[in-house]
C-alpha cells in the first residue's frame, strides 16, 4: 500500500453501501462494485467519503492515507483534491496501489488482473462505471468521528470509551455547520456510524434530531449497530427519522451466549435477542429496507460461524456478512497473532478451514468477503 499524498458481466460485493450498479431500489447495500472482463472497478473513491474522530476524510478504511482534514480545510476543496484524484486514478488504472490488498477483497482481486497501459478504453467502461466516474460526486456519507461505544469488544478496543465533554461540544457545532451545507445536503446516504455506537453516541444522537423531511426529503440512513441499545423505546423516539431508515446492520460476532460475553464484554445476549425480534419484526413490517447481521471472525469465536449463519436465519435476515478480524492500534503483535486465526501458521487455521466446507455458506444471503480465498483453499483441499 502506496502513500497517497507524496465479457461477461458479473456483480461482487462489498462492505459499504453504495448504490451504483442497478436502478432498482436500493435493497442490497453492498453493490458496489463489478467486474467487466479484465476489469475491477470499485465505485468507493467517486462516491463515498468517511469522517473521522480527529477530523480525517477519506474514501475508505481499507485506503489509510487521508485526503485532508476537515476542521482545517473545506470538504468541498478536501473532495476535489489531488490526492483524491490520484486514489481513483489508481481504481481506473487498475493499480489499485493505495489499497489494503490484504483486507479489502476488493483491492484483492486486482492480483490477478492483466493491466492495459493507464486508463482504460471506452470499451472497458459500461454506461454505469462512466456515470460515477463523470459525476465524481459523493452520494454517501459515513459518519465515524465518535468512538464512543457502551461495549467493549475484543476485536477492535480494550475498555469503553466515551469522548470528553469538550470535544462532544466541539462535535455537534462542527456536525451541526457541516449538514448546512449543499455539498452534504446532496448526499444520497448517511451511514451512522463508521466507529463507535450511535445510540451511546451523544454526538450522533444530535445529528439523528437534526434529521428531518423537510430538509432531507430524499435521504436514506444506513445504522451499524451493536443493537443493545436500539430497544422499541430508542425506536419510539427516532419517530420522525422512520422515514429515511433504510438498512439496519447489526454487528454481533457470536451465537452463543457464552461467546457473546467473551467477545461482546460488557453486553448483555438476553437483551440483544430481545431487542433483535423487534427489529426482524420492523422488517418484515417493511420499516426497514434490509436487516444485517456481521461477524468479525478470529480465533475466540470461528467455531461458532454455522450457528451464526442460522441466528441469522431465524431472525430472517437479509444478509449475514463475515469479515477477517484487522489489526488496530489496541493490539500488540503478539495479541494480533493469538487472534488471526486466518493465519496460515496459527494452531487452530486447519480447524477454521475445515468449518468453512460447511456447505450453509452457500446460502444466498451469506457473504465470505475477504474470507472467501479460505473458503476456496477448504474445498480444494
Amino acid at each position: 500500500m502506496i502513500s497517497v499524498c507524496g465479457t461477461q458481466k458479473k456483480f461482487f460485493f462489498s462492505p459499504t453501501a453504495i448504490d451504483i450498479l442497478t436502478k432498482k431500489s436500493y435493497i442490497f447495500p453492498n453493490l458496489n462494485y463489478k467486474r467487466r472482463g479484465a476489469m475491477v472497478f470499485c465505485g468507493r473513491p467517486f462516491e463515498n467519503i468517511r469522517i473521522e474522530w480527529d477530523g480525517s476524510i477519506r474514501v475508505c478504511c481499507y485506503i489509510k492515507e487521508p485526503l485532508g482534514n476537515v476542521f482545517q480545510d473545506d470538504i468541498e476543496d478536501i473532495w476535489n483534491s489531488g490526492c483524491a484524484k490520484k486514489i481513483r486514478d489508481s481504481i481506473l488504472d487498475q493499480s489499485y496501489k493505495y489499497c489494503d490488498k490484504k483486507f479489502c477483497h476488493i483491492a484483492a482481486r486486482t492480483n490477478n488482473v492483466v493491466r492495459g497501459n493507464g486508463i482504460p478504453g471506452d470499451s472497458e467502461i459500461d454506461s454505469d462505471m462512466k456515470k460515477t466516474i463523470s459525476s465524481c460526486q459523493p452520494k454517501r456519507f459515513e459518519f465515524a468521528h465518535d468512538h464512543s461505544c457502551n461495549i467493549y469488544c475484543a476485536s477492535c478496543r480494550k475498555r469503553i470509551s466515551h469522548i470528553p465533554k469538550s470535544t462532544v461540544k466541539k462535535l455537534i457545532e462542527f456536525q451541526e455547520d457541516l449538514i448546512k451545507k449543499d455539498f452534504i445536503r446532496n448526499v444520497e446516504y448517511f451511514n451512522i456510524s463508521g466507529a463507535g455506537e450511535p445510540f451511546a453516541s451523544k454526538v450522533y444522537l444530535d445529528l439523528m434530531k437534526r434529521i428531518n423531511q423537510i430538509e432531507f426529503p430524499k435521504l436514506k440512513i444506513d445504522f451499524l449497530t451493536n443493537g443493545l441499545l436500539l430497544t422499541p423505546r430508542m425506536w419510539k423516539n427516532l419517530e420522525k427519522l422512520h422515514y429515511a431508515v433504510n438498512v439496519i446492520n447489526i454487528s454481533i460476532d457470536a451465537a452463543a451466549e457464552s461467546t457473546y460475553k467473551k467477545v461482546r464484554r460488557g453486553g448483555d445476549f438476553k437483551r440483544l435477542q430481545k431487542n433483535l425480534e423487534h427489529l426482524s419484526q420492523l422488517r418484515t413490517n417493511n420499516k426497514c429496507k434490509g436487516l444485517g447481521f456481521r461477524y468479525v471472525v478470529y480465533s475466540e469465536n470461528f467455531h461458532e460461524m454455522v450457528e451464526f449463519v442460522k441466528l441469522g436465519q431465524r431472525f430472517n435476515c437479509d444478509w449475514i456478512y463475515f469479515q477477517l478480524i484487522v489489526k488496530f492500534s489496541a493490539f500488540t503483535d503478539n495479541e494480533y497473532r493469538r487472534l488471526a486465526v486466518h493465519n496460515k501458521n496459527h494452531p487452530a487455521h486447519k480447524d477454521f478451514l475445515k468449518i468453512l466446507r460447511d456447505p450453509i455458506f452457500n446460502e444466498k444471503n451469506v457473504f465470505l468477503q475477504n474470507i472467501n480465498p479460505f473458503r476456496e483453499k477448504s474445498l480444494k483441499s
